[in-house]
């Protein structure tokens, strides 16, 4: 109860989220609008420069993105006490 709780409760706030995806795993950390915003050009470069599928690519979720909803599932998973 309490994971579906706090996850409503994340839902709710419409929390933003970074993903760092490398060659097999991802790595989702919770992120301010500031960060986010900050952090948009790093990841256009981080991006632009992973010319091969192993190299680290990153992701900015902001709740109205496509796949926001498992960025945010994935997110809380990773977070599971």
């Amino acid at each position: 109860m309490k994971g579906y709780l706090f996850s409503q409760i994340r839902a709710a706030a419409k929390m933003i989220l970074l993903e760092v995806n490398g060659c097999d795993d991802n790595t989702y950390i919770e992120v301010t609008m500031a960060e986010a915003m900050a952090l948009d050009a790093v990841v256009e470069r981080v991006n632009k420069a992973s010319t091969y599928g192993c190299m680290p690519t990153m992701e900015i979720y902001w709740p109205d993105h496509e796949h926001y909803k498992y960025a945010l599932e994935s997110w809380e998973y990773q977070n599971e006490e």
